[in-house]
């Protein structure tokens, strides 16, 4: 097979096609397994959207984390196919008694793409570069998970936590490969937040040459990355090396030869961006790429048929919401969430968008989850309720509302956000909402817009990054947000307080009752409307193997090759 190393730029753009209702039945697979074939070559992989910046520390977004991944590495890693987590650059994890302590042994002998040593003075420099974010650095926008995970910086701008405050307070170097992580209090979540990549490690010395650091939001809250560390130079410890960054079109990366553990089968991985699932698609079939993430669920059968094709599924590890900005008129009383609870059928637009693929969503947190609560009562699809509501609140009907979504990306639990946008404005308008439709690019403008909270209302949904309801419910709840107003507006204060005694709690059980008792509580508050989970599926060429598809999408490309 002749693998192109160019990018067709060129790709026709097809409409975007709605999905009727499919029957076929979405499970998990493990795809390529262990096994392996031809080592060398060069694969042209297709995602949905464009990295923001290749800098852990200043992501959330899939399409940037799933580069990332492959070019930096974390203390630990979720296990192939499973949502649980193991060492990686760590060899050892141990608590303290009180569990304020975390001492990490170090894989020796391990250096990052420049040369620079591996060890925990390495270590130590990263916590402390997060730990010292100033200025826009701090926001939602930028440093989203260190704000939900550790939530303190040792130089607090205004409403945000200072060093005795938060979770974090030292990273101390007790040996050349054995680093201690001090915390303010016990987190039952810590140690699986440390396979998150944005808490990936950097060089050190390429973080100062190539000023990292030097990054921030624009008036009009797009990211302006000033430094080229996180567009041409990410120096991670991965299993492939970065080579080039061309915005809009593809990210090359070729092998590490000096990977400290199994090397990669391929020589060279592209990574192009084909925003339409259509578009990738019709892609793969010509052979112009070999493999594509976030089919389409009304083409999964589509590709399942073909023999020159294979799909991989991934199980529903994802929830897909509508949010809103509680602190911002009319959103900021209950009533108006309910009616927009109760606006929307979220059987029908599971029916027509998810092939088959998704379930409704009555609460935050995966079903498979422990502390999931089957026992809520939904907000029964009901627009003359929703009327009845508006008009209670004084918002009309009709009740003018803003109402966002993004352009450019795919997500398992959107695949097709415009179609899912359009279906819910004629749901809201049938139920005494006026809507003011408004759209942004995903990376560049929609998530940092939505962290800044400039967006009162909007499409969003969330992948877990591991098997622990903090890294859910604790992740969009537990901080106060600008995303929520959460940060202006303390109707969710009680929550907080319950979250934090959640993540404190050491008891599995204990903690499952602690976390189904707080679902309850945020369903009564309405901070948004959970609405699908969906399975979410990838497609390669027949003779791709090697892809192990995990729950949280968290997939490495190194024991990727072809078939001989």
């Amino acid at each position: 097979m002749n693998h192109r190393r160019s990018i067709l730029t060129a790709l026709v753009t097809l409409g975007l096609m709605l999905a009727a209702c499919g029957q076929q039945q979405a499970t998990s697979s493990a795809g390529g397994g262990a096994s392996q074939g031809a080592s060398g070559g060069s694969m042209i992989f297709a995602a949905a959207g464009d990295p923001t910046v290749l800098d852990g520390a200043l992501v959330s977004d899939g399409e940037s984390l799933r580069v990332i991944g492959q070019i930096f590495e974390s203390l630990m890693k979720v296990q192939i196919g499973t949502t649980a987590v193991e060492p990686n650059l760590a060899v050892s994890a141990t608590p303290s008694e009180d569990k304020m302590e975390w001492t990490f042994e170090l894989q020796q002998d391990v250096t990052f793409h420049d040369g620079t040593p591996f060890n925990a003075e390495a270590v130590k420099f990263n916590f402390d570069r997060w730990f010292n974010f100033t200025g826009d650095l701090q926001s939602e926008s930028l440093s989203y998970y260190w704000l939900t995970v550790f939530g303190n910086y040792a130089v607090p701008e205004e409403g945000m936590l200072g060093p005795d405050e938060g979770l974090f307070r030292e990273a101390r170097v007790d040996g050349e490969y054995t680093v201690t992580i001090v915390l303010n209090r016990p987190n039952s979540a810590f140690i699986s937040a440390m396979a998150l990549p944005s808490f990936s490690f950097a060089s050190p010395a390429a973080l100062q040459e190539f000023n990292a650091d030097d990054v921030e939001l624009t008036e009009e809250l797009s990211v302006e990355v000033n430094g080229t560390f996180g567009t041409e130079h990410p120096i991670g410890t991965g299993p492939f090396k970065f080579e080039e960054w061309v915005p809009g079109d593809h990210v090359t990366l070729s092998r590490n030869e000096d990977y400290w553990g199994q090397p990669a089968l391929l020589d060279e991985l592209i990574i192009t961006t084909i925003s339409d699932p259509s578009a990738r698609l019709q892609a793969l079939q010509s052979g112009d790429i070999d493999g594509m993430d976030f089919v389409d669920p009304a083409q999964f059968e589509d590709v399942r048929s073909d023999s020159n094709l294979q799909l991989l599924e991934r199980s529903p590890f994802n929830v897909g919401y509508i949010g809103f900005n509680a602190a911002t008129p009319p959103f900021d009383k209950l009533e108006v969430r309910q009616a927009v609870a109760h606006a929307i059928d979220k059987q029908a637009i599971a029916d027509a968008f998810y092939g088959g693929a998704g379930i409704p969503a009555k609460t935050w947190l995966a079903p498979d989850l422990f502390g999931y609560n089957d026992s809520i009562e939904d907000y029964p699809f009901d627009p003359d309720e929703a009327r009845r509501l508006l008009t209670e609140a004084g918002c009309g009907p009709p009740c003018a509302i803003e109402f966002w979504y993004p352009t450019e990306v795919t997500r398992s639990y959107m695949p097709n956000p415009k179609a899912n946008f359009d279906a819910m404005v004629t749901m809201l308008e049938e139920a005494g909402f006026e809507v003011t439709p408004r759209s942004s690019i995903w990376g560049t403008e929609y998530i940092p817009a939505r962290g800044a909270g400039q967006l009162p209302m909007y499409l969003l949904g969330w992948i877990g990054d591991f098997g622990d309801p903090d890294n859910w419910v604790g992740t969009f709840f537990r901080q106060p947000l600008p995303g929520f107003g959460t940060d202006e507006n303390d109707f969710m204060a009680e929550v907080q307080e319950h979250l934090e005694a959640a993540v404190l709690e050491e008891d599995q059980d204990t903690r499952a009752q602690l976390y189904s008792d707080i679902l309850a509580e945020i369903h009564e508050l309405v901070p948004g409307v959970p609405y699908v989970h969906a399975a979410s599926a990838l497609a390669f060429r027949a003779d791709v193997t090697g892809y192990n598809p995990n729950p949280t999408q968290s997939e490495s490309f190194a024991t990727l090759s072809f078939t001989e």
